[in-house]
């Protein structure tokens, strides 16, 4: 949603807003019309990732200039999924539990700064004692079903299967 505001805050005054999708050498104008407060707002689908440049034009009054404002709005690609696999046996039966587990942990924290949400990481441990984080148990039944495209919710924007969605994977063993 695209909003902004008419200085001075008039009601009724057309706005032209441009939209350039990244790569394209025209922009697309749409007309819309200020409401109480100057207030304006187009609602605008950004489905390409990269830059897009937006340009808001008053046309001006008898009384007041004219103006213009530009923005440019960075759109980030999908980020994916991530597959976090910490395996060796639990922490009762590997004797280098803390340190894998530490770097399996470290992995999922980055991940979580990186822009993945907890549903776009998928995290398999054996631990007798697992945190909130650990989706499943690692076992090779449970890496092969966490890995398949259906359970890894692997789908384009029209709910089709998709392949192209980047996939990450992190193995402790």
């Amino acid at each position: 949603m695209l909003t902004g505001q008419l200085a001075p805050p008039l009601v009724g005054e057309t706005i032209t807003i441009q939209i350039q999708p990244p790569g394209a050498t025209t922009a697309e104008e749409v007309h819309i019309t200020t409401g109480e407060g100057g207030i304006f707002e187009y609602a605008h689908l950004f489905n390409q990732p990269d830059e897009w440049r937006i340009t808001a034009v008053w046309g001006g009054s008898d009384t007041y200039e004219s103006t213009t404002s530009p923005l440019i709005i960075e759109v980030a690609k999908e980020v994916g999924v991530a597959i976090v696999v910490l395996g060796g046996g639990d922490e009762n039966n590997n004797p280098n539990w803390d340190r894998f587990h530490r770097t399996a942990t470290f992995v999922y924290k980055t991940l979580r700064k990186r822009a993945f949400t907890s549903e776009d990481i998928h995290y398999l441990s054996p631990s007798q004692n697992p945190t909130f984080t650990v989706d499943a148990t690692t076992g090779e039944e449970m890496v092969d079903a966490t890995t398949s495209s259906q359970n890894l919710g692997l789908r384009s924007s029209n709910g089709q299967k998709s392949v192209s969605t980047p996939t990450y994977h992190s193995i402790s063993i």
